[in-house]
Formats: structure tokens, sequence, C-alpha cells
């Protein structure tokens, strides 16, 4: 059995108004509330060296209020400065003084007597290992991160794709929670929810 709400005619314009309003903010909170799941969604899936890529992840707030197909109502992005590059790749290029330090630093974070990636596969050997276009202190690591600046320069940087390969996820988080908010506004509209 259904409730049956009374309302004077002249009062129906005001109440739907409140109804709309009510709604349309039921879609900017259930936005954010999906962008919010999404960050999670997307710090699970960051690849992961020292953490800055995952810290990197923020949700901006938009519009308070859902006022067209325009309207921005939250934001999920990334301002780590690496973030192209390990998602996209790179096409091969020279790496300057700055590029080859950093790289030398993950070397040396990293490498365990050749246990890199599998057994023996962070040796120099072949043609990377006479290569010495920088020196660092430890001549192993400075051979290892030689190795890697060349293949950087003839072959670039594979891209990893994570955030493209998320996209259906994410999606599906932002369709959870925005039914979420109206089934919610629905059910409190329904029930003769006032408020504005």
């Amino acid at each position: 059995m259904g409730a049956v709400i009374a309302v004077d005619l002249s009062e129906l314009p005001d109440l739907l108004d409140l109804g709309e309003r009510r709604m349309r903010r039921a879609i900017a909170a259930g936005a954010l509330a999906g962008a919010h799941r999404g960050r999670a969604v997307m710090v699970k899936r960051t690849p992961v060296d020292q953490g800055q890529l995952k810290a990197g992840w923020r949700v901006k707030a938009g519009d308070k209020e859902f006022t067209g197909p325009d309207s921005t109502l939250a934001e999920l992005i990334n301002d780590a400065p690496h973030i192209s590059m390990v998602e996209l790749g790179a096409r091969p290029h020279t790496v300057n003084p700055e590029g080859w330090a950093a790289i030398y630093e993950w070397v040396r974070r990293h490498f365990r007597g050749g246990q890199l990636g599998g057994k023996g596969r962070m040796r120099p050997r072949g043609m990377f290992a006479g290569l010495q276009p920088f020196k660092g202190e430890d001549p192993v690591i400075t051979q290892i991160t030689n190795a890697i600046v060349f293949k950087i320069r003839k072959y670039g940087m594979r891209a990893t794709l994570f955030v493209r390969n998320s996209v259906d996820e994410l999606r599906a988080v932002m369709a959870t929670e925005l039914e979420r908010a109206m089934t919610k506004i629905e059910a409190d509209l329904g029930r003769g929810g006032g408020g504005a």
C-alpha cells in the first residue's frame, strides 16, 4: 500500500523544482563518490617503484549540481610528472644526464647481484658491456644503467597502458555510484523527504 501525498496545485512547481534540484545534486554526489572509488581502483593498479605515481592520484570535485551534459562533476587525475611515460611509453630518444642519474638510482635500488628481473637478467653482456657514456660510483650498476640508456635510445620504452586497461572498470564503478545516489534520492522523494 503506497502513501498518498496531497499537494495544492499552486505548490506543484516549487515541489517539482525542489525534486529536480535534489536529483541534480544526487547525480553530482554520485559522480564524486564514483571518482573516489575510481581513485582506489587506480591506486591498486598503478605500477610502483617509490610510490610517487600511486601518490599522484587525486579527485577534483566539479559542479555541485548537474546542470547539463557539459557539466564537470568530478575529475580523477594523476599529477605525477612521469605518468604519461609510464602509461604510453616513449619513442626512441636520448637520455639526458638527469634521466641517466634517475635510471642509475633505479638500478641501484633494484639490483641484487644479477637477480633483477630473474637470474642474470641484469648483467651487462654483449654489445652493452662496453658502453660508458656516463660513469657512476659502482661500475656494474653503471654498465647496467648505460645498457638501459642504450636500449631506450635504440628502442624506446614500452607502454604499460594500465590506465587505458582500467577504463571499463572505472565506468562500472561510476555507474554503480550514480545508480546508488539516484536510488537513494528516489526513495527519499517517495517518502516525501523535504529540504533543499
